[in-house]
């Protein structure tokens, strides 16, 4: 269940055996051996920024690998936050997800939030793990 695909975006499934993508497995495996490099334990981590975040798989691997709900923050570019918001919503529900639309809102705790770039400046953010996948090589220096 942990790396099942659902069908939203027609994954193309790598392993028949576990019905996954090569993405998720990428995502889980590195989660993985991030916990087990710096033994810390995927309990103690309360918040999550994550930098660029695709169309919000590695949000969901975290989601389903966590015990409770975690707060998770994807920074990313508008349109990349819709379809974040297409996909997470779509799979984990719409009262899992909190799309920011202006820099009034806050970020809901233990929900995936979805910030776009454009209203960074506008919050003061603090997480237990910072990640990114490949958008801090995409980014400028100031980013």
């Amino acid at each position: 269940m942990l790396l099942m695909e659902d069908y939203v975006g027609n994954p193309l499934l790598l392993n028949v055996t576990y019905l996954t993508s090569h993405n998720s497995i990428h995502h889980l495996y590195h989660i993985i051996r991030f916990l087990r490099k710096t033994k810390l334990k995927l309990k103690g981590i309360k918040t999550i920024i994550e930098w660029g975040g695709g169309y919000g798989n590695l949000a969901k691997i975290f989601g389903r690998l966590a015990e409770e709900n975690k707060t998770y923050i994807i920074i990313d570019l508008p349109l990349m936050c819709c379809i974040q918001w297409i996909y997470l919503t779509t799979i984990l529900g719409e009262n899992k997800v909190n799309l920011i639309q202006n820099s009034d809102e806050k970020i809901a705790v233990g929900k995936i939030n979805l910030l776009p770039v454009c209203f960074i400046d506008k919050y003061e953010l603090k997480g237990d793990l910072f990640v990114s996948t490949w958008a801090l090589t995409e980014s400028s220096k100031y980013s």
